[in-house]
Formats: structure tokens, C-alpha cells, sequence
């Protein structure tokens, strides 16, 4: 899973390790992130560590 606010940079991010064959889920927000953790098996989180409304 991706966790980044900024949209260009999830973007940029996500293609790059789609190209690199990683099945990748985008979160824009903490809200987001947690949704997908509590719905699916993540093996690896690449978050941004201030991301609104919380910091982790």
C-alpha cells in the first residue's frame, strides 16, 4: 500500500512500482489508509509520515 497526499507523487510513485510488477492500493489520506488496512492484507506500507489529519 501507497500512502501519500501529495497526488502527483502517489501517482509517479504507483506507476513506477506497477512497471516494476507490484499490485499497488493508493491511499491520499490517513482515512483512506486505514479503510484499506482494515479490509485487506497489506505485506508492505510506503507511507508518508505527515499525511493530515494525522501524523504517524
Amino acid at each position: 500500500m501507497l500512502l501519500e497526499d501529495d497526488l502527483q507523487l502517489n501517482h509517479t510513485i504507483r506507476q513506477f512500482l506497477e512497471h516494476h510488477a507490484y499490485a499497488v492500493l493508493s491511499a491520499y489520506d490517513a482515512h483512506q489508509a486505514k479503510d484499506i488496512l482494515y479490509e485487506t492484507d497489506i505485506d508492505l506500507m510506503l507511507l508518508d509520515i505527515k499525511v493530515p489529519p494525522f501524523a504517524f
